[in-house]
């Protein structure tokens, strides 16, 4: 045995190849440029670097700043930042209108009554207050202050009509509340969360965020949830919202209308009636008496008259605020003098329903000067499509009723606010003009009434007029960002420029002129935003797009139009920017009378015409789910109904997506089965984009192919196991023609995917499809994939215990338990090489399991546990003892003769040190009764030479306990545990190797090399050190070709031991190689591995040509080089002067070809160093002058660049020992090494 091939000497192999010889040559061993040294903030500004050669690597970093935590650590999230991600919505911003509109004292009876206090202690979980009332705001003030300092929270959502959230916004919300409020607490588990969405790139779902909002509530003690207007949203909002809040582990309270709803999800939740009390009545009724200056001037010296108000009101009101509220704005109104008769009169006349109340201050409203500007406020706040801002609302009005408006016709806030008589409020919280309650929004809707009857067509007109004064047309917009730009440039724009073709659908027959002018004149090229139509449709890229008439037309089903554009325009070209023909357009947004009269005109081609991502309209009108346009379509002789868009989506596919039952019949009632097992798959793999009830549907067509493969060679079965959909996977079990043992083009099958999986956290759903598929009759569970692996190989390699367990219950996987993988590897020999002790053990349990069996490579169990076992061990160890326990056969390898007890000795590597795990693991070996402490393998290797070789120190250490040990076994070849470390390196283990005296520490390999020389040649500076203050060292042992340790040292320039082993007294500096070569000679070779004008020796090389006893002027006997001959052929400028400071330098020997060293310097033309040798007489007579044996170092006074200005001189140390301080990394330069000359020594020099 021996080391690895860059630890040995050269021997024979040397010298080393011509590429490392030329590039040593070049730069030396180890050649450094160094710039700056040590400078520290240096920064370059537009630096150029020029390279004069190829292998120049330049590595710029770009300047940071000043950060205050390190740059190399990115910043977390802030707490506003995960705010910000988590929701925009602000409800302490409703909360403050509310309160700014709460009456004082109205509501407190809530608060102190029963039911609300159980509710506080958490005697009752869920309160639903029913009915409407105006001070729920009270509760969160109360909470506010009740909870101050406690571990307990509260959250609160305000839900309005005129804002429609989806649920997840509002759970959001509620997170964000929780958030803002205890941050320390919270925040971690916000960001723990963010950090997972950030690096998916997903947004939270409603599942994820009702998790965290559940993780956030189990921080506090008691969390408190208030859900305000619950029965203002609409849609599935309601119901998923419901289900979600009544679920929290929190308080809830919820406050709406009277809800069947609420009381089946939440058949616990306490109702408790919020209707306005009589005492609610009676504060709002004094408070706004209070504020009316007429009303409080007549009654206040008649109490009397002042209780029949008070009577009259809670009589009329019904209990509702709202009412009394408009009722006291109309009495307010009526009463504009101190007449107590006019003030009867208008008690009289008070309406008592809220219809009658609305159309009461509707006819209030004629009667004012501003009559015309209300009517127009109502009716644009009824009709709008979405909320107006004031600024939008003054725009909107000035239009309306001026279409040359200026600046100076916008209609203040005040004045257009009051113009109303109450029905309308400004809502701060949102920036928004609202109703004061949507039955008046409703109410204004359904007036039949002008000019309210006229509001689309008014609205239409208006929104035209304004695209017209802004000049939309003209300003040339071709892209998204510069239409947003210019929308933004003025107030009403955005809402003209969205929603003006959107209301004359409503109002197609009252078309005023300028529309029918701006469509069929002006619009040739629209700019139209089409993300407001395709939000989540099937487009992509830039949603953006210039339309012509036709298209308008299409788009927003302009009947009276079409008529016009099929007359007078073309009507089948396509946008320029998506492809979208007129058809397109008719066919999405569901216009069935204008496609039945574009199929009755344009060519045939054009019902498949297909937009930029492939679409025709058969697509967008199975998308859209109109069934009604599909049948048209579909029945069109030239309907291709299998044409695929780009993402390969057919009309059948988004039939199945978004159509009705009856549409995906139809599709499939013209396929032969191919599309139909297709969408099979594909509901199968991506099942969110597909009803619930869309796979059952398609396996009842009886010419669906269940096994169909799609583009990847996976069926259904595959795809919904790769997912772990347990329902999808049960449904298609049952279908009669499924063969669950197809396989993928790697040779996997449902299970074996299932299998995969099933290693991923949280795999409990492929559990059980595991379990489903194992269920099958049909299914063979021992199925290989493409590498051999079954899924009981699969389930051992991915670790997944719970898996292995359901596959070994199947009695098929259980007689195959000995099925080997292409590399020979059955499920045993993967769990020994996973080192997994659970999956060992429930192998080992199967009757007929082979303990012993090998793979391919000659591994059996054991040695495959040997191999792999590593940090931390306690699982290596626990599996090799399970297989000792049953009888594991510890025979080597037969094919490479390796060994269980070394291979886990040099497996055990050096970070075991202070674990004990090597001393476990040896004690479990030889405890086993299978080996010896000085037990060897086919090599004749023992385990403290395997230990030794790899640094195994915890191991060597539990070997050299062990009686019985012999530490200087060698093997065959000579090598020995102490060769072995000091080959690596491994001084701790050389020093506990050393302590046991039982090792010949000159013990030679077979090649002569012993511990010494191979540590001087590797460079091993700590163990030479040790193994020289051994007193039995021999220190001039030679190998085969005579070379010495100083010889390999100085071969392999390693100076710091060449220094080491000069200071041994025995040391022989002259000993000589089979090729002629001293320690000196070898050293004289260092130059040619560095400039030659190099002006700098080791430390090793100075103490080297000052030895005493070295015979400076050895001859090399193949070519009668001396060391001289060497530095001058070399040109090395440092070692050169060394070498003339030497008192016997002979400089006239001539080699083997006649030629003095003066001869290659002449050759060479090397001016300097010619002139030194010269002058060299006169150097040694200074010298002289002196005390002996100094150095010289001197050069001329010239403009070269390798001048020295100077001579210095510095004594030799003849006598030197081990416990001199070492010199590793030193230079001897020009400066440093001698004491200076005079002027008058360097003239003599001259």
């Amino acid at each position: 045995m021996s080391g690895s091939e860059q630890d040995e000497p050269p021997g024979e192999h040397y010298p080393h190849s011509k590429l490392h010889s030329a590039l040593s040559a070049r730069w030396g061993n180890s050649a450094r440029i160094s710039i700056l040294g040590s400078a520290s903030k240096i920064a370059l500004q537009t630096p150029t670097f020029n390279t004069a050669a190829r292998d120049v690597n330049i590595h710029i970093q770009q300047p940071q700043p000043d950060y205050p935590w390190p740059p190399q650590v990115q910043q977390k999230a802030s707490p506003s930042d995960l705010a910000s991600w988590l929701s925009p919505l602000n409800w302490w911003l409703y909360h403050q209108e509310a309160v700014r509109q709460r009456t004082v004292k109205i509501g407190t009876w809530f608060l102190e009554g029963l039911e609300f206090q159980r509710w506080l202690e958490g005697r009752c979980q869920v309160i639903w207050g029913t009915g409407p009332h105006k001070s729920r705001s009270n509760v969160i003030d109360h909470l506010r202050k009740t909870l101050k300092g406690s571990n307990a929270a509260f959250a609160f959502a305000y839900l309005r009509w005129w804002d429609q959230h989806a649920a997840v916004d509002v759970v959001c919300g509620l997170i964000k509340q929780l958030l803002q409020s205890h941050e320390a607490g919270i925040y971690p588990i916000v960001l723990q969360a963010y950090d997972l969405h950030d690096k998916r790139q997903t947004a939270l779902s409603l599942d994820d965020a009702v998790e965290l909002l559940s993780e956030v509530i189990c921080h506090f003690e008691t969390c408190y949830i208030i859900i305000d207007g619950l029965d203002e949203t609409s849609g599935r909002t309601t119901p998923d919202l419901l289900k979600i809040v009544v679920a929290l582990p929190a308080q809830i309270l919820i406050f709406s209308r009277p809800l069947p709803l609420l009381r089946y999800l939440a058949p616990k939740a306490i109702p408790i009636s919020i209707g306005a009390r009589a005492q609610d009545i009676q504060y709002l009724v004094s408070k706004r008496i209070e504020d009316s200056p007429t009303l409080a001037q007549l009654l206040q010296d008649s109490p009397g008259l002042t209780q029949q108000v008070h009577a009259t009101l809670q009589e009329r009101s019904g209990g509702l605020l709202l009412v009394a509220t408009l009722q006291i704005e109309a009495l307010t109104d009526d009463v504009t003098s101190t007449n107590v008769r006019a003030l009867l009169g208008a008690l009289s006349t008070l309406p008592s329903s809220i219809n009658d109340i609305y159309l009461r201050t509707l006819q209030r409203i004629e009667e004012r000067p501003e009559a015309e500007l209300a009517r127009y406020v109502l009716l644009w706040l009824a009709n709008t499509r979405r909320p107006l801002s004031i600024v939008e609302l003054q725009h909107a009005l000035a239009i309306t009723m001026e279409e040359n408006f200026g600046l100076e016709d916008l209609v203040p806030e005040e004045v257009l606010v009051s113009s109303c008589c109450g029905l309308v409020v400004n809502d701060r919280a949102t920036g928004q003009v609202r109703f004061i309650h949507y039955t008046a929004q409703e109410y204004f809707q359904s007036l039949a009434r002008v000019p309210f009857s006229y509001s689309p067509t008014i609205i239409t007109r208006a929104c035209v007029s304004y695209l017209r004064r802004v000049h939309l047309l003209q300003s040339n917009i071709k892209l998204r960002m510069e239409a947003d730009r210019f929308i933004g440039l003025y107030p009403f724009l955005s809402y003209a420029y969205h929603n003006w073709g959107l209301h004359p659908f409503a109002a197609r027959l009252f078309w005023p002129d300028c529309v029918f002018h701006f469509v069929l004149k002006e619009c040739f090229y629209y700019p139209y935003p089409l993300a407001e139509d395709f939000e989540c449709g099937p487009i992509s890229g830039e949603i953006f797009d210039l339309l012509g008439p036709v298209h308008l037309v299409a788009r927003f089903g302009l009947l009276s139009l079409v008529p016009y554009i099929l007359n007078s325009t073309p009507y089948d070209c396509p946008t320029p920017n998506l492809g979208f023909t007129a058809l397109h357009f008719a066919a999405y947004h569901g216009h069935a009378t204008i496609v039945v009269a574009l199929l009755n005109s344009i060519s045939r081609r054009q019902i498949n015409a297909q937009t930029n991502d492939g679409n025709t309209p058969l697509h967008l009108a199975a998308w859209s789910s109109h069934e009604s346009i599909v049948r048209t379509l579909f029945s069109h002789e030239d309907a291709d109904i299998v044409l695929p868009n780009l993402d390969g989506d057919t009309a059948f596919s988004f039939a199945c997506q978004r159509g009705t039952d009856d549409m995906v019949d139809l599709f499939a009632a013209q396929d032969d089965g191919r599309q139909t097992s297709a969408e099979l798959i594909k509901a199968c793999w991506s099942p969110d984009l597909y009803p619930d009830d869309m796979v059952q549907r398609l396996l009842y067509y009886r010419n669906i192919d269940v096994n169909l493969k799609d583009e990847e060679g996976q069926t259904a079965l595959m795809r919904a196991s790769s997912i772990g959909n347990t329902t999808i996977v049960s449904q298609l079990i049952r279908h009669r023609s499924i063969d669950p043992n197809r396989r993928d083009p790697q040779g996997r099958t449902a299970l074996s995917l299932a299998v995969f999986h099933s290693k991923e956290p949280g795999g409990t759903c492929f559990h059980d499809v595991i379990a489903l598929l194992l269920s099958l009759p049909k299914t063979d569970p021992n199925v290989p994939t493409n590498g051999g692996n079954t899924p009981l190989i699969s389930a051992v390699k991915y670790r997944a215990h719970h898996t292995i367990t359901s596959l070994l219950r199947n009695e098929k996987v259980r007689e195959e338990v000995n099925t080997q993988n292409a590399k020979g590897n059955s499920a045993l020999l993967e769990a020994c090489r996973k080192c997994c002790p659970a999956s060992v053990r429930k192998l080992l349990a199967v009757p007929g399991v082979d303990i012993n069996i090998r793979n391919k490579y000659g591994h059996s169990s054991l040695l495959q546990a040997a191999r792999s076992t590593k940090p931390p061990f306690a699982d290596g160890r626990e599996v090799i003892g399970i297989l000792f326990a049953h009888n594991a056969d510890p025979s080597p390898n037969p094919q490479t003769g390796e060994d269980v007890f070394l291979t886990v000795c040099s497996l055990t590597k050096q970070s075991t040190v202070g674990t004990g795990e090597g001393r476990h693991i040896i004690e479990t070996l030889l405890s086993s009764g299978k080996f010896m402490v000085n037990h060897t393998d086919g090599s004749g290797a023992t385990p403290l030479m395997a230990a030794a070789r790899e640094g195994a120190e915890d191991v060597v250490d539990a070997l050299l306990c062990q009686p019985g040990l012999h530490a200087g076994m060698t093997a065959p070849d000579g090598t020995n545990a102490l060769i072995l470390a000091c080959g690596k390196g491994f001084a701790g283990i050389v020093t506990k190797l050393l302590l046991t005296n039982t090792i010949d520490v000159n013990a030679a390999r077979m090649d002569g090399n012993t511990a010494l020389i191979i540590a001087s040649w590797a460079g091993h500076r700590d163990v030479v050190q040790q193994l020289l203050q051994r007193p039995d060292i021999r220190v001039n042992c030679s190998n085969r070709q005579k070379a010495t340790a100083l010889m390999h040292a100085c071969r392999g320039r390693h100076y710091s031991i060449v220094d080491l082993l000069l200071r041994h007294s025995d040391v022989d500096v002259n000993a000589v190689d089979q090729g002629g070569d001293t320690a000196l000679l070898l050293a004289a070779k260092w130059g040619d591995k560095a400039p030659k004008k190099h002006l700098a020796c080791p430390d090793g090389i100075v103490q080297l040509v000052s030895h005493p006893k070295l015979n400076v002027n050895h001859v090399r006997w193949r070519d009668g080089f001396t060391a001289l001959h060497e530095v001058c052929q070399a040109g090395h400028m440092a070692l050169f002067l060394l070498l003339l400071g030497h008192p016997a330098l002979d400089t006239t020997v001539r080699d083997a070809h006649g030629k003095s060293p003066r001869d290659y310097l002449v050759w060479a033309d090397d001016g300097d160093m010619l002139n030194l040798l010269d002058s060299n007489d006169k150097a040694r007579r200074m010298c002289s002058e002196y005390p002996s044996h100094c150095l010289v170092h001197s050069t001329l006074h010239s403009p070269s660049p390798f001048q020295i200005d100077q001579v210095s001189v510095q004594m030799w140390q003849p006598t030197l020992t081990l416990d001199d301080p070492p010199l590793e990394g030193k230079a001897a330069t020009s400066e440093g090494m001698l004491g200076n000359f005079d002027k008058n020594s360097l003239a003599s020099l001259d």
